[in-house]
This record gives C-alpha cells, structure tokens and sequence, in this order.
C-alpha cells in the first residue's frame, strides 16, 4: 500500500505539472516541489542499510539499461502494469525507488544526434530506499554508420569467432553540472556502463580526474567484435553501441541548484580522448588529433 501511494504520489505532481506555463517553471521548482520537501515526502520508504545488498545493485543496473536504451531485462518486466517491455516510465522507475525530480515526463527523449546518435536528456531523480540523488544520461547509436569508422568495415569475413579489434581510441561519456550553486555535494559513487545491443555489456567504475561535484566523465575502449566465423561484415556487433553515465550523491544535493546536461565522445583512427575539463556551460572533452573525432552534447538544460 505505501508503494501504491508513493507511486500515486509521484504520478499526480507530474500530471498536474502539464498545466505549468513554461515561463513559470523555475518558479514553481523552487517554491511547490523544491528537492528538499520532495525528498521529505518520500522519506517513509527509506531502508537504512540497503545501499549494501544484492537487490539494490540490480535497480541501479537497470536504471543504466534503461538509459542506455537497451530491453527491461525480464525480472522488471512482471513490476509493469502491462506486458510491455516498458510502460510507463514513471510507474516502472518508482516501483524500484527512483523518483525523477522534474516537471518534464522523463524517458528516452532524444535532443542532439551528432548524425547518428541518440542522445537522452540528462536525469536528475531521488533515491528514496538510499535517501540519495541520481545525475544521470545516455543513448544509443540510430545507426550502423559506426561501421564506416572501422578498419574491419571492409573485410568480408575474420578468421574465428569472437576476434575483436579497437574502434579508434578511448570514448566517452558523461554528465555535467554546471551553473551551479549552494553548498557542493559528495559524490557516493558512480559508474558507466556500455553494451553492444546483443546482449554483452560493461560497466566502468573509475571516471576522469575532475571536481565530482560539476558531473563526471569515464573514457572506456570500444570495439568492433565478429559473432561468426568467416561472416559478412553486416554480422559484426559494437561494444559501443549503447552507453549511460551516473553520478549518485549524498542527500545534500538537495541543496545544490545548476543545470545539467548529457555528453557523449567517439573516435576512430588513431583519435583518442585525453581529458575533459569543466566550462560554465558543461564540459570541455579533449582529444589527442583534430581528426576522427566528435562530442555531442545534450542542446537543452535539466534545471535542478
């Protein structure tokens, strides 16, 4: 029943949200739903303890599924209301906990492309079982065009199954705060993770040197790998192809007030990224040539 009412909860504000003018929408952030008294409505299902059990690594493992636009995996599935992979976005993330701390609907909303990226708006949500706060983005590849980045694109076939080979150097990704305000938060802990569509993932646990309170930013290989020996190129995956970024914070976050926003880099040839450094509008990514490279970022703000 507390779930039920949680849910319920969560639900009306942002339906009734959708009658909120946009010109209106700082304003009511910070005198109807501030981070504090959303945090405080949402308090009775706090569990001391729970940061340190199995059950809650499989919630953050799906918030980065999700935002990395990859299937609900099939033990979140039965917590929908119907047999879809996703239903609603609100009812399927509080059910686990998370609250999205926002007047917008939450989902996989692309807002820059970089041709062929889908890139998702930067999150901002509440861990009610941790009584912590989450900063988070990702997307995915649109297209197969990272095929036209690799050496392996014109070869017909690979000598085994499995062989792999780097797509270029390091990419990235990441989310970055800025604008900010107020007393800075600790960072409890973060992570990316990346996955290739076809069901193999990995999850990076050390990001970039950089002040964790304006956002975090890992580099990580991607690669090209053959599923089949002697196969058409068409066959090849991309452990590349889907990637997300979170940043978990103690519940001093409530008090700290910017914008956010979703980065993304990607290389080939002998491009690499080197560093990335802070600006007041997000995040600098640098990289080792000016060639056969790009960063996209997400083009509107998350206000929090």
């Amino acid at each position: 029943m507390k779930k039920l009412l949680s849910i319920v909860l969560v639900i009306s504000l942002m339906i009734a949200s959708l009658s909120v003018p946009v010109y209106a929408e700082v304003a009511q952030r910070e005198t109807v739903l501030s981070k504090e008294q959303f945090a405080n409505m949402l308090s009775s299902e706090y569990r001391p303890g729970y940061a340190e059990t199995e059950e809650d690594l499989e919630r953050y493992e799906y918030l980065s599924r999700y935002l990395a636009n990859c299937k609900t995996p099939s033990h979140f599935v039965t917590m929908s209301s119907q047999n879809s992979e996703i239903t609603d976005a609100n009812e399927e993330l509080s059910s686990l906990g998370f609250y999205v701390y926002s007047y917008e609907e939450p989902g996989i909303s692309p807002m820059s492309d970089g041709g062929d990226i889908g890139l998702n708006s930067a999150i901002v949500m509440y861990d009610s079982y941790n009584n912590q706060w989450i900063v988070c983005g990702g997307g995915s590849w649109s297209t197969t065009n990272w095929l036209n980045d690799s050496p392996l694109s014109a070869y017909w076939g690979m000598p085994w199954a499995g062989s792999t080979q780097d797509l270029g150097g390091y990419d990235g990704v990441g989310v970055a705060l800025y604008n900010t305000s107020g007393p800075a938060p600790t960072l409890v802990r973060s992570y990316a993770y990346v996955h290739d569509g076809t069901g193999n993932e990995k999850y990076f646990y050390n990001p970039m040197n950089l002040d964790t309170s304006r956002g975090v930013f890992f580099d990580y290989q991607d690669y090209i790998r053959v599923k089949d020996s002697y196969i058409v190129w068409a066959n090849l995956t991309y452990m590349g192809y889907g990637f997300s970024a979170l940043a978990v914070y103690t519940s001093s976050f409530a008090n700290y007030h910017g914008r956010a926003r979703t980065y993304y880099a990607h290389t080939w040839g002998s491009t690499n990224v080197t560093g990335v450094g802070v600006t007041t509008s997000g995040f600098n990514v640098s990289f080792s040539h000016n060639t056969n490279r790009f960063v996209i970022y997400q083009t509107g703000e998350t206000v929090f």
